[in-house]
């Protein structure tokens, strides 16, 4: 996953590129501007092209590599894809396993050669003891790329793991409030808009208003009393009958 062109050049030995290195060697990185472990190569002639396919499953370090011819119609849509995404990037890289005793100008010459605009450590929430972690921002996404070549290489016996990260997500470890994207405004609802509990206007009930056939409101009296207050002295027969639906002879409710 480390891997350069320089080391991709060594391993095609004998084949003769199309352009120089940089040019000829295309080096896959997927969203987060990590190496994908894939390459396009673009060789001269038939003759190199022979001797880099019968390269496959030949090892580089203690890897095996798999070599298959592909088209230039494929590379295009990869590498373009590739390079569509590295524009989106930042130049920020996130350290993690630094020795908790490094320093930030430890962290510079860990990068010599590469422009650094900012560097920040990181530190636990009371801000006293290092976490081991730091963010990078570089010039340009190039040299950010470049010091992702540099994952797996040691600092003081602890090698060190490089990621892609983002300007975001370092203000949000550093507690820095971030302004909230836009959000898309909601559509408008389809059909005839679903009323709520409480839109429909009060039926008849305790106090309430129903619509008359002319179209106008009239009060509706309610009485309070239970229809059955006055069947207390009845007999429990008479007032089965009554709950019933029956008229009971001698009973004022009825």
């Amino acid at each position: 996953w480390s891997s350069n062109t320089e080391d991709i050049e060594k391993f095609f030995g004998g084949c003769n590129l199309k352009e120089d290195k940089d040019a000829s060697i295309h080096i896959l990185r997927n969203s987060e501007g990590r190496l994908t472990g894939q390459a396009f190569i673009e060789l001269a002639d038939i003759e190199s092209l022979n001797v880099g396919l019968s390269k496959n499953r030949e090892h580089m370090g203690k890897r095996y590599l798999e070599v298959n011819r592909s088209s230039k119609d494929e590379m295009c849509k990869f590498t373009e894809k590739s390079n569509t995404v590295s524009k989106m990037r930042e130049p920020v890289v996130l350290c993690r396993g630094l020795p908790f005793s490094a320093t930030e100008d430890e962290v510079c010459n860990f990068f010599s050669g590469l422009e650094i605009v900012e560097l920040q450590m990181v530190y636990d929430t009371d801000g006293v003891r290092p976490m081991g972690k730091c963010f990078v921002q570089f010039a340009t996404v190039k040299d950010s790329e470049a010091a992702m070549n540099k994952f797996g290489e040691k600092m003081s016996n602890r090698y060190i793991e490089i990621f892609q990260s983002n300007r975001k997500y370092w203000y949000a470890q550093e507690g820095v409030p971030v302004e909230d994207e836009p959000r898309r405004a909601a559509p408008p609802p389809r059909g005839r808009p679903r009323p709520g509990p409480y839109s429909k206007p009060p039926r008849g009930g305790a106090g309430g208003y129903a619509p008359s056939r002319g179209g106008r409101m009239k009060h509706m009296s309610h009485d309070r009393r239970s229809p059955y207050e006055d069947t207390m002295d009845l007999k429990d027969s008479q007032y089965r009958n009554i709950r019933r639906g029956w008229r009971v002879k001698g009973c004022r409710c009825c």
